[in-house]
C-alpha cells in the first residue's frame, strides 16, 4: 500500500497530469451495519467522513483511467450516549482505506461516467470487554475486540460525476462487494465533491 500512495503522489505532482481532491460521505453495507446496542440499522447518512486524491489519465477519446487512493476517518460502533464497560467508550472503532481503479468515459463536457473495481481495506480495532445485547427473545453477552483485525475485499464501481461550478463536481458512487455471491454481496456508495487542481 505504501508504494501505491508513493506512485500515486508522483502522479499528483506530474505536470502532464490532472489531479485532483474529493471529500465525502461513505457508507459501508448500507442497513447491515448496527449503530447501538439495540441493533439499529445505520441510516444511509450516518456520516463518515472520506479523504482521497485521485488522477485523471487520458487513454483513447473521451475515456480516461482515474485510480483514486483514499480512507475515511475513524468511526465508532456505538454512539456516545451508549454505556459500555461501564462508561461512554465506544465498543469499536472501524476505519477504511481504498484504492479504486476505475476508468472514466466523458459523456459530455460536465458529466462523467465512472466503472471499474476497487479494492478496501477495512479495520477494526477496540479495546476489548463485552456489552449485553438485545437477540430478539431476550440478552446475549457480546465481546468486543481487544486488538486490531483487518480485512480485504474487492469491489464493482459505478458512478457519475458532474460539475456544479468550475473545477468542483458532485460525485455519486457505488460499491458492490462479493458481485458473485447471491449470500454475501452487499452494497454500499459514496457522495462526495471532488476538486479539480
Amino acid at each position: 500500500m505504501k508504494k501505491t500512495l508513493v506512485l500515486l503522489c508522483l502522479l499528483l505532482f506530474s505536470t502532464t497530469s490532472n489531479a485532483l481532491v474529493g471529500f465525502g460521505h461513505m457508507t459501508k453495507y448500507v442497513g447491515s451495519w448496527t449503530d447501538d446496542q439495540e441493533g439499529e440499522k445505520e441510516s444511509y447518512f450516518n456520516p463518515w467522513p472520506y479523504l482521497s486524491i485521485h488522477e485523471f489519465l487520458p487513454l483513447t477519446g473521451n475515456f480516461y483511467m482515474t485510480p483514486e487512493l483514499g480512507m475515511t476517518f475513524k468511526k465508532s460502533s456505538y454512539s456516545d450516549k451508549n454505556i459500555v464497560n461501564g462508561n461512554k467508550d465506544e465498543a469499536s472503532q472501524r476505519q477504511m482505506m481504498f484504492l479504486l481503479m476505475d476508468f472514466t468515459w466523458k459523456m459530455t463536457g460536465s458529466t462523467h461516467l465512472k466503472f471499474g473495481g476497487g479494492i478496501f481495506q477495512t479495520k477494526i480495532s477496540g479495546k476489548g470487554g463485552a456489552v449485553t445485547r438485545n437477540d430478539g427473545s431476550g440478552t446475549v453477552t457480546a465481546y468486543l475486540p481487544s486488538e486490531s483485525v483487518k480485512s480485504y475485499n474487492t469491489t464493482f464501481d459505478l458512478g457519475i460525476e458532474t460539475f456544479i461550478i468550475p473545477r468542483v463536481a458532485l460525485k455519486l458512487e457505488s460499491f458492490t462487494w462479493d458481485i458473485l455471491s447471491s449470500t454475501s454481496r452487499r452494497f454500499s456508495f459514496a457522495l462526495g465533491l471532488n476538486y479539480y487542481l
